[in-house]
C-alpha cells in the first residue's frame, strides 16, 4: 500500500502522536482498554447506523464509522501479528472477519470476537479483561 492511503497514512499520523496499542510485543491493561474502545465504537456506530433514516444522520455516521474502522483495523491488524506469533494462543473456530463498508451495519462478528480475544489472546487475565470490558462498554461515554 501507498503512504496517502488512507489505511496507511492515517495510521502513521496517529504513530506521531499517540502511542501503538500493542506495539512493543507486550498486551498491557491500557492496550486491553484502548481494543476494546475501538471494537465498541464500531459496534455501537453499526448499530446506530443500522436504526437511522435520516440521510444527514446516515453520512454523518458513515464517515465516523470509516475513520474508526481504520483505527480498529491497525489494532486488529497488531492482535494478528501477535496472535500469530504466540505458541499459546489458538486460532479462532471461524476466521474473523469485519467489513469496512459503512453501508454493511451488520455486527455478527462482534461476539465472536469478543469470546476470542478474551479466551485466548488475553487468556482470562482478570485484570486484562477487565479493561477489556470497560472499554467496550464504554467507547462514547469517555
Amino acid at each position: 500500500m501507498d503512504w496517502r492511503e488512507p489505511r496507511v497514512g492515517i495510521n502513521i499520523l496517529n504513530s506521531f502522536f499517540k502511542p501503538t496499542a500493542f506495539g512493543d510485543g507486550i498486551v498491557r491493561c491500557s492496550d486491553a482498554f484502548q481494543f476494546g474502545m475501538a471494537l465498541g465504537r464500531d459496534l455501537k456506530l453499526r448499530d446506530i447506523l443500522g436504526a437511522v433514516t435520516q440521510e444527514s444522520a446516515k453520512t454523518e455516521l458513515s464517515t465516523r464509522l470509516i475513520w474508526s474502522f481504520f483505527e480498529l483495523s491497525a489494532l486488529l491488524e497488531e492482535v494478528r501479528l501477535l496472535a500469530d506469533a504466540a505458541l499459546n494462543v489458538e486460532s479462532p473456530e471461524k476466521p474473523l472477519a469485519i467489513n469496512g463498508d459503512p453501508a454493511n451495519a451488520d455486527t455478527s462478528y462482534g461476539e465472536p470476537l469478543i469470546e476470542w480475544f478474551a479466551k485466548e489472546f488475553l487468556q482470562q487475565s482478570p485484570a486484562h479483561c477487565l479493561f477489556f470490558e470497560l472499554g467496550l462498554n464504554s467507547p462514547f461515554f469517555l
